[in-house]
């Protein structure tokens, strides 16, 4: 999507084609951790604060950085009632709340 605004915005046409695919082959660096944070969710939000600085500024990239942090306490909760109610097991459950303190505290930081 970053290319397509710069070139837009660079003066070229820029269309959609819905049945077009693109497969995308991870890299071995993002390899899901059995236990740890989820890598390639966290480098995501990453790009997206990156890409609002770039393309909508500073105001929008701070709205943004206030939505990951002022989530954290409800995807908390729901995911501790899903924990509760046996539809998650505990090792998924660590996994996914370390994912969630993950986004929020690149959130906080000054620059990502």
């Amino acid at each position: 999507m970053p290319w397509c605004v710069r070139a837009w915005k660079a003066g070229w046409e820029v269309a959609f084609c819905p049945e077009a695919v693109i497969t995308h082959l991870t890299s071995r660096s993002f390899r899901p951790s059995d236990t740890g944070a989820d890598k390639v969710r966290i480098e995501l939000w990453r790009t997206r604060l990156a890409y609002f600085r770039k393309h909508h500024g500073r105001l929008h990239e701070t709205a943004m950085r206030a939505i990951l942090v002022g989530t954290l306490p409800y995807n908390s909760a729901v995911l501790t009632q899903t924990l509760l109610r046996g539809r998650m097991s505990l090792p998924e459950y660590r996994k996914q709340l370390a994912t969630f303190l993950g986004i929020s505290q690149m959130g906080l930081r000054a620059r990502v």
